[in-house]
């Protein structure tokens, strides 16, 4: 990542780049979400999910949902990379002044982890309405809409129904995403030695394998966290519980299969954002 950025420089910088990697990844994003979230007998897989979305909805339908990522995204990229800069900062210095530990892998994981948490206040609200946005098949359902009706059924507070689920993905997503392109770009370094600058293409593939990483390890997670918040709008339904959610998905797929579901349309779309994402803010960076 840039080094001698301020942390103004950086919340600019990723407020650009994450709007821009939205446009890209979220027609994968919604093959994901409906691959994970409605029955399986709905889609064969994802190209299938891919055809019939098209077929009866439109290109369109594959950017259901994006208004809400669009909007939020410059405040939750700011956010990230604005707690990752100062924690990155903070536990750099206390790691081996304090606790004697070698700050050079450990910091980047643990700020990445605490930038995750954070971040998820925001969002979670915003892929609470995303996904109920993504999963409206034949239904072209308006921001606002699904929002008076998420308000309606669960309250105010209903906005953040599915934020431990988040939390839990997002803190482990946060700490391998800035943690791995942290140690892979220093391995880069260190292989090629300190003048090394990285070509446009050496900028993707790392973001990509970042991405890749991500989506292998986290996908798990990913899954219980759509699958709780898209019962959100459902009549009579309680809010549902971590670990539950967890039993329910392992005894449906009778045992970890229904975990992995939707996991190709994620490898690509983790892929696709988290290059275009870190390229972005590499390009941006000097500018802003």
């Amino acid at each position: 990542m840039s080094k001698g950025l301020d942390t103004k420089k950086r919340l600019k910088a990723g407020s650009l780049a994450s709007m821009i990697a939205v446009v890209f990844g979220h027609p994968v994003d919604t093959i994901k979400v409906r691959l994970q979230t409605l029955p399986p007998s709905t889609f064969k897989g994802p190209l299938d999910c891919l055809i019939k979305s098209v077929r009866r909805e439109g290109v369109f339908s594959l950017f259901k949902g994006i208004t809400t990522p669009l909007l939020i995204s410059g405040c939750i990229s700011a956010t990230s990379f604005g707690t990752y800069s100062y924690c990155y900062n903070y536990f750099s210095h206390l790691l081996p002044e304090k606790l004697q530990l070698d700050p050079r892998y450990l910091a980047p994981y643990l700020s990445g982890g605490v930038a995750g948490a954070i971040a998820a206040l925001l969002v979670s609200p915003s892929d609470l309405v995303k996904t109920n946005m993504q999963t409206s098949l034949l239904e072209k359902k308006k921001l606002w809409v699904v929002v008076k009706e998420i308000v309606q059924k669960r309250g105010v507070m209903g906005i953040f129904y599915g934020l431990t689920s988040t939390i839990i993905r997002d803190t482990g997503g946060g700490a391998l995403w800035f943690g791995n392109y942290h140690i892979i770009t220093q391995w880069a370094v260190d292989f090629h030695g300190p003048e090394w600058n990285k070509t446009a293409l050496e900028q993707l593939l790392i973001g990509g394998t970042v991405g890749v990483i991500n989506s292998l390890i986290n996908h798990p997670t990913d899954v219980i966290k759509s699958r709780v918040q898209n019962g959100v709008l459902e009549v009579g339904q309680e809010r549902p519980k971590w670990f539950k959610t967890v039993k329910q998905i392992y005894r449906e797929g009778n045992g970890v299969k229904l975990f992995y579901r939707g996991m190709g349309p994620q490898l690509m779309r983790n892929m696709i954002i988290t290059s275009v994402l870190f390229f972005a803010f590499e390009k941006l960076s000097p500018l802003v």
